[in-house]
Order: structure tokens, then sequence, then C-alpha cells
């Protein structure tokens, strides 16, 4: 538990760490800037919350866009989701259309996303053995369609 949104339990109860509390939380960096909204969690098949799912408005008429975030990558602050990453940098992170999810199973695009954020995959920890639960050819990249 030593870090990200597991990070400082100190004063929290139970009752912040539901599903419910986190979906529709605006997420900020840590200036302050809006980068989006919680719209979803993604649970792995053992019942872990490896994804958090974050829209972002589309500047001048264009769609919202959203992405997959790792969970540990996320503190909190109050109400608020504290993710370390500009807001450039997020404008620019690895997007998808809420009506084509990708693979988020798929190793290869999951490694690319932790990466994105800084993140070490849980999987890839010296005591955690990884097993595939799809196999995908869908590849990480930009807009994920």
């Amino acid at each position: 538990y030593g870090r990200g949104m597991y990070g400082n339990r100190q004063g929290r109860s139970m009752e912040d760490y539901r599903a419910s509390r986190w979906i529709g939380m605006t997420v900020q960096n840590r200036q302050g800037e809006d980068l989006g909204e919680i719209e979803d969690l993604v649970i792995s098949p053992k019942g872990r919350v490896e994804f958090v799912i974050v829209s972002q408005e589309g500047a001048l008429g264009v769609e919202e866009k959203y992405t997959a975030v790792p969970f540990k990558a996320f503190s909190r602050r109050g109400d608020e989701a504290i993710l370390n990453i500009s807001k450039e940098k997020m404008a620019e992170a690895p997007s998808f259309d809420i009506n084509n999810w990708p693979d988020m199973y798929n190793r290869k695009w999951s490694n690319h996303i932790y990466r994105y954020y800084g993140q070490k995959p849980y999987w890839s920890e010296s005591n955690y053995k990884y097993k595939s639960y799809q196999k995908s050819k869908s590849e990480p990249g930009k807009k994920m369609e």
C-alpha cells in the first residue's frame, strides 16, 4: 500500500474507497489544473482496480475522449483525484472511443499505458505471476480504434 491511491490511509475510512466515491470525481494535476473527470473503473479478473477511465472534453467541438490511467498513478486531495502529469501530456495521452474500448488485458497495450504514466505494472513485481486472460492483436497507439 505504499503509493498512489493506496498512499496515506491515515484518517480515511473504507467509505473513501468505494467506487461510487471515485466515479464522477474531478481529476486535477498537482498544479490544480483540471484534466478531466472519472467516468469508470476497470476491474481485473482477480478483482484488482487496474485502470481509471478519465473523460477529457474535446476542444472546439471535438468529441470527448477517454483515457485509461493506471489506478496506482492517482492520489487524493479532498474530493479530487490527483494525477502527477502536465495538462499537455494528458491531452496527448493514448485515448479511445467510448464505443470501442481497447483490450485492457493485452499485456503489450497495458505496458504501454503504464509506461506513459511513469508507473510499473503490478505484474512486473517480483512476486506476481501474470496470466494472460485474453489474447488479442491490439497494438498500443495514439487513438485506439
